[in-house]
């Protein structure tokens, strides 16, 4: 969705935010895996567990990873984006607003987002212990795949 509309605004906004994506076939095999646990009674069905990947990235490095992968866009305040994402009404990603807007919007500024613990998560999943650090190559190969399969139509 990032990607997606950076490519169809144009920008994306500048904010102060780890990213903590995990490719979904490892999010898949660490769910199968956590499942598992349970299912062998080594684990309690009240365990909540966060498939998140305990590798952060920091947003700015995000934005520059997706730079060098080949997508264009300009870096752009909070808030500023979010009028621009809010005024076009024929841009996907605006459904997403009310969303956005909590984010972004007034009522957020200097706020934090929440953080998510990783720690428990890795002690019983070996995927998750071993999830791969999102690098630029992995998100050229995704944004390559998206632009040939027509998902990405715009921003290269």
């Amino acid at each position: 969705m990032v990607a997606y509309g950076a490519g169809w605004m144009g920008e994306l906004p500048n904010k102060e935010r780890d990213i903590d994506w995990i490719p979904v076939d490892v999010a898949a095999e660490a769910i199968y895996e956590l499942a598992f646990e349970y299912q062998n009674g080594s684990a309690s069905i009240v365990d909540v567990h966060h498939i998140m990947n305990p590798q952060t990235v920091a947003w700015e490095d995000s934005l520059e990873i997706l730079r060098w992968a080949g997508l264009r866009f300009k870096t752009v305040a909070p808030q500023e984006w979010l009028s621009h994402l809010t005024a076009a009404k024929e841009n996907p990603g605006n459904k997403l607003a009310p969303y956005f807007e909590k984010t972004f919007g007034e009522s957020a500024i200097g706020s934090k987002p929440p953080m998510f613990e990783t720690k428990e998560t890795c002690k019983k999943s070996q995927v998750m212990k071993k999830a791969p650090k999102i690098n630029a190559e992995y998100v050229r190969l995704c944004l390559e795949f998206w632009k040939n399969v027509g998902f990405l139509d715009k921003g290269f």
